[in-house]
């Protein structure tokens, strides 16, 4: 099932996300994703790496370019369009039902489909201008948040009302399996991470719409959930507060290089920032 897309910033930043809602083992190579909404039109669908296996509750994110990717969120994704990275695998041509392995999800609106085995349908993803037939498409989002499915399990074919206006984008990370939760778009909320990436210390400032109390605490979890450390937040009142994380695990040990969120609820609300660790 599409979990979650990222169509801002240029082709070559775009994503997709997967996820397995199943119980068991998925072999993705039997499966297909792209644009193309029907067999024939000259727009994208393509094969998954052969021997590719996503286990039940795990994401696997299908990027456009893959060295851009990397760059930009500082991790792999599971496969790429175009031969960038040597280091993220190639997904493979499906000409039975379009030309093109890479997509162009635009701006403007477009369609994602999952083909099963049998070529078969079996999810669509439609926003803005898009249709399909039986799918109501979501409105768009600002420009360099992402489209996020509510929950992994949830697909009622009306976009809107699956997808959320992710603040900030979450690649390979499945938010309901990890219970990660995205920002406010309103009230308090992260005012950003700096240096981005860092090769240690990390600032992060938060914009606060009410007081904070004492015995808040930040949380800094991995891209699989796993909490790294957390870091005590002084009383405060509106207004900017700065912490700091020294890059460190509740171990003492410096972490290791890749995406990271730091989490805090300021008035009941889970706040989520996105940093990356360059070692």
């Amino acid at each position: 099932m599409v979990n979650e897309e990222f169509f801002e910033g240029g082709v070559n930043s775009q994503w997709l996300e997967i996820v397995n809602v199943s119980q068991s083992v998925l072999p993705l190579n039997q499966f297909k994703i792209g644009d193309a909404e029907t067999p024939g039109v000259n727009e994208a669908m393509a094969r998954f790496p052969s021997g590719t296996l996503l286990e039940p509750g795990n994401a696997f994110v299908v990027a456009f370019r893959g060295a851009t990717f990397l760059s930009e969120n500082g991790l792999r994704a599971g496969a790429e369009c175009t031969s960038s990275d040597g280091g993220t695998p190639d997904m493979l041509p499906f000409t039975g039902w379009a030309p093109n392995i890479g997509f162009n999800i635009p701006n403007s609106g477009d369609a994602v489909l999952v083909l099963d085995r049998a070529n078969t349908v079996v999810d669509v993803v439609t926003y803005k201008n898009a249709s399909y037939p039986g799918v109501h498409a979501r409105p768009a989002v600002p420009a360099l948040h992402s489209l996020e499915r509510n929950s992994p399990n949830a697909d009622t074919d009306d976009c809107a009302t699956d997808f959320a206006d992710r603040v900030t984008p979450t690649p390979s990370l499945v938010m309901q399996f990890t219970g990660v939760e995205d920002a406010a778009v309103t009230g308090s909320r992260w005012a950003g991470a700096w240096p981005l990436p860092s090769t240690g210390h990390v600032h992060l400032t938060l914009q606060l719409s009410e007081a904070l109390g004492a015995g808040t605490r930040v949380e800094l979890l991995d891209v699989s959930g796993r909490r790294v450390r957390e870091l005590a937040l002084p009383a405060h009142d509106m207004g900017r507060t700065t912490i700091e994380w020294d890059g460190r695990d509740s171990a003492g040990r410096a972490a290791a290089a890749g995406v990271y969120f730091a989490r805090v609820r300021v008035a009941g609300r889970p706040l989520v920032q996105r940093l990356v660790i360059a070692r």
